[in-house]
């Protein structure tokens, strides 16, 4: 059994974060006015509208570990729409001049508008059908996360819940960015205001691609979207006459900007912003200590049966082969030989042999007789004044066994 052990540690984890200066978020007009999300954030919101899921990033604690992170962001506040809500004006913003709560013309069957500057209803308001068509209204928020960040073989699953703490007032926040860029020495409170406008900025991100409207077309129930990005999204099914959600819209609404605030700490793999009249424009994500579980598994080595067991049994039957014939040698010749230089060279020392070889001096295949090759040799004790072991013809050699 693969048992893990754990090691409590502290890692610098990665945040978003340095939200109080210019960190490339905000994309500016003519005279410094606020023009809305750069487009580099705006492609991080597609990318989580479009997968689902926050961006990815390299664990900063190897592959198994968790730890839990809390640092500022946006939050939406998202409720269904009752009579009890604030209603603004909003005949100028529908293709239908629709009112929350009424019916939509029957081909339509999303829209989404954010409210900025009225009296009343300021926020994001979908209307989604087909009738009897349903309103949400999702107002903006500075809010703490509290996150735990959990990595399994380097993949991170990230649980978020958010704390609001007050409400993020668009008619002021818009009005920053010429301050913050047009006369920031008479601005008291410049990385308040810059923390404000950079959160705000990253909420609109994400309203800006739900804004918009879808329509029936034809008579075969193909759709016409218009601005909006939301027929795209991962928790949208797009049918015949119809568009479905997978879950709660106002659930659904509220986890994509999480996990688009969360995903900004891929925006440390582009660059910023061009310095614009000398400010420091630092990235988005920061890093900062907290606490950590880290896992380490042992090594499991895990075998099949029959590929072991062939390549081994292979091997013992060789060896088996090898020492059987290893016995029946040593039981015929009932002595072993050594093998330095000068045990093979008197064995090959006999005068019967070098009568046989003459004549071939020289070598070579050509002057070698077939008496020679045709020759039948034995090992074994050579008779004379003095026996030794040679190679010698079969009548004169005598067999080693039972000699001493």
């Amino acid at each position: 059994m693969n048992v893990p052990w754990t090691i409590n540690t502290t890692v610098k984890v990665p945040t978003v974060a340095n939200l109080h200066r210019d960190s490339g978020l905000v994309e500016f007009g003519t005279g410094f006015n606020y023009l809305g999300p750069s487009y580099q954030l705006i492609r991080i919101a597609t990318r989580v509208l479009t997968t689902g899921q926050v961006l990815t990033f390299p664990s900063p604690c190897g592959p198994d570990c968790t730890y839990n992170v809390t640092f500022a962001g946006p939050a939406f506040q998202c409720r269904p729409y009752d009579s009890s809500l604030p209603l603004p004006d909003l005949s100028a913003y529908g293709p239908n001049n629709w009112v929350p709560g009424a019916y939509l013309q029957f081909d339509v069957v999303f829209f989404s508008v954010e409210v900025r500057g009225a009296d009343t209803g300021n926020g994001l308001w979908v209307l989604y059908g087909p009738g009897p068509n349903r309103t949400t209204f999702c107002t903006f928020w500075n809010a703490t996360y509290n996150s735990n960040v959990n990595f399994r073989n380097n993949i991170a699953e990230i649980t978020t819940s958010v704390d609001l703490l007050s409400p993020l007032n668009a008619t002021n926040i818009t009005l920053y960015a010429h301050d913050l860029y047009g006369a920031p020495d008479n601005i008291s409170s410049v990385e308040q205001q810059w923390n404000t406008l950079n959160t705000y900025t990253i909420a609109d991100t994400v309203a800006t691609l739900l804004q918009g409207y879808i329509n029936v077309t034809d008579q075969f129930g193909g759709f016409a979207t218009v601005d909006t990005m939301i027929g795209v999204a991962s928790f949208v099914d797009i049918s015949p006459w119809n568009m479905s959600f997978e879950g709660p819209v106002l659930n659904l609404i509220e986890s994509l900007l999480i996990n688009t605030t969360w995903s900004l700490t891929s925006f440390l793999t582009r660059p910023g912003l061009s310095d614009l009249g000398g400010v420091n424009i630092t990235q988005p994500a920061n890093y900062t200590s907290v606490p950590a579980i880290v896992t380490s598994y042992p090594g499991q080595y895990v075998y099949s049966h029959f590929p072991l067991w062939g390549a081994y049994g292979i091997a013992l039957a060789l060896v088996g082969i090898c020492a059987i014939i290893g016995g029946v040698m040593l039981l015929r010749n009932g002595m072993d030989g050594g093998l330095n230089f000068s045990d093979v060279l008197m064995t090959t020392r006999n005068p019967t042999l070098d009568k046989v070889c003459l004549g071939t001096e020289l070598a070579g295949c050509e002057m070698v007789t077939n008496k020679l090759k045709n020759i039948r040799l034995r090992y074994g004790v050579l008779p004379g004044d003095g026996p030794r072991m040679a190679f010698g013809t079969e009548d004169e050699i005598l067999p080693i066994k039972g000699r001493k």
